[in-house]
């Protein structure tokens, strides 16, 4: 288990916390593949009072995998890292999970949740408002998908609005903005196409579990309010 905010002795060195860490366990991960794997290698020999939030956020989650357990809870798993730190730590669990472990992940990160986690529980209050697949819970928001781009050339915006599964298109910036559902994008790719003109910076945003979050949290929430009007929740 690896918890939020943990502490360990302040005159401990990183190799001595990994070395009891693994005396509890009859067949632990190395100290040196540890450290290793979280980027400690440097820092080996360097007492806990000295590391910086993020180093000891990685000697955390170092010692919960040090027993080279089949469980693991992590919470709030790469709280404090910088972006690199935290894709290496992601690789590293994704290569375990693959191995057989099985993470329990307690994460306010939603692209944590969808680059890691195969279900997503959502809770509000201490009560589960969802639980399915990262993409089940986004398509839940609406399949709705938004381009943006800049045209080579002036296009109609009533016939982009035409076009199978477009239910919006306007100016946005020196670009387009085109709203729909379905496959609209092939649609408006080929009448692009036909009209002799081309897609500059294009971007392609559809719904996500950040998305899925917030519209699933706000929904419990007006459900609670409708029936509690004193605004307390159960």
């Amino acid at each position: 288990m690896q918890l939020q905010d943990s502490r360990m002795p302040s005159k401990i060195t990183v190799a001595e916390a990994l070395d009891l860490y693994r005396a509890f366990y009859p067949s632990p991960r190395g100290t040196d593949e540890l450290l290793e794997r979280f980027g400690l290698g440097s820092q080996r020999n360097t007492r806990f009072e000295k590391l910086s939030g993020g180093q000891q956020q990685r000697l955390s989650v170092a010692l919960a995998l040090a027993g080279n357990p089949r469980i693991a809870i992590l919470d709030e798993l790469t709280t404090g890292l910088d972006p690199a730190a935290r894709l290496e730590i992601w690789d590293f669990l994704s290569e375990l999970r693959r191995d057989g472990l099985t993470v329990l992940l307690v994460t306010h990160f939603m692209a944590e949740a969808q680059h890691l986690c195969d279900r997503v529980v959502v809770l509000r209050t201490g009560e589960v408002v969802a639980d399915d697949t990262p993409d089940g819970l986004s398509a839940r928001v609406g399949g709705t998908q938004t381009m943006t781009f800049r045209p080579s050339k002036p296009l109609e915006i009533s016939a982009l609005v035409a076009l199978t599964g477009v239910s919006d298109a306007h100016p946005q910036g020196d670009g387009l903005s085109v709203t729909g559902v379905g496959d609209f994008t092939a649609g408006v790719i080929t009448f692009l196409a036909s009209q002799g003109a081309t897609a500059h910076n294009l971007r392609i945003d559809a719904p996500d579990l950040d998305d899925a979050y917030l519209t699933l949290t706000r929904d419990s929430e007006q459900v609670a309010d409708s029936t509690n009007p004193g605004g307390d929740t159960a």
